[in-house]
């Protein structure tokens, strides 16, 4: 997995300090990679085989919703790393909870799936 080219190398260079303020921090940014080495997330892409991947810079979430409906006004989401393939761009997205990079509230929210 190789480091987004427009994260910087250090957080005092001009690059970081020019950075979009959404973008996650080097340690950040370096403790997903570990994560996900340790959990040997090295398979190839499922879509064209290329083996290059590039760590996202910044963070997404994923909402979660009893229906479709409620898309835009329920509270409850998945944080995740976003993972894109180098020659396809094909996206994985990764759960910072399940990586152990979450801790969030203190109990799980409850989601009744129907």
């Amino acid at each position: 997995m190789s480091q987004h080219p427009s994260h910087p190398s250090t957080p005092d260079s001009p690059e970081a300090q020019q950075r979009p303020p959404f973008f996650m921090t080097e340690e950040e940014f370096n403790a997903i990679i570990k994560a996900l080495m340790a959990r040997k997330v090295t398979l190839p892409c499922q879509r064209c085989g290329h083996t290059k991947f590039e760590l996202q810079p910044s963070y997404t979430t994923i909402p979660l919703v009893p229906n479709p409906n409620m898309a835009s006004s329920y509270g409850v989401f998945i944080p995740t790393a976003i993972v894109a393939c180098g020659n396809c761009g094909n996206l994985s997205f990764h759960s910072l909870s399940q990586l152990g990079l979450f801790k969030g509230g203190e109990q799980p929210p409850e989601v009744e799936i129907r």
